[in-house]
């Protein structure tokens, strides 16, 4: 899980604290990946449906909508493109019944922070299929 593993992918990175969406920018650009940063779930619709992704990465403790509301609108999009698209859930929060509400809101996968690089660049392979 060298640089570059993930080259080539798009993906969008949701959350409203400054300093973690930097810190993810910069984990996915040292993976050879392009990141789009969104502060809020409504940010996060609008570059969706302009330019979407091959993956979401989102926080799920969101003030205004949260993460799990961001999936319902992914979910129930009306494009192939959006409501099928892998995504990841980041929460603080590490119990089993949080990754189970996580995965139950239709996330492909659950995180918690803070992002263990290499386990976050294996997810997000394993999840678009690049290995």
């Amino acid at each position: 899980m060298g640089p570059g593993i993930l080259a080539g992918l798009k993906v969008l990175v949701v959350d409203d604290e400054p300093d973690n969406r930097q810190f993810l920018i910069v984990a996915i650009e040292q993976l050879g990946a392009t990141a789009t940063a969104a502060a809020t779930a409504a940010e996060a619709i609008d570059i969706l449906q302009q330019s979407p992704p091959d993956i979401l990465v989102s926080d799920i403790g969101m003030p205004v909508e949260d993460g799990y509301s961001l999936i319902r609108k992914v979910r129930s999009s009306a494009s192939d493109k959006i409501n099928r698209l892998p995504a990841v859930a980041l929460t603080a929060y590490a119990s089993e019944q949080d990754r189970e509400q996580a995965i139950g809101a239709d996330y492909n996968e659950h995180l918690t922070k803070p992002i263990e690089t290499a386990l976050f660049a294996a997810v997000l392979a394993k999840l678009t299929n690049l290995h």
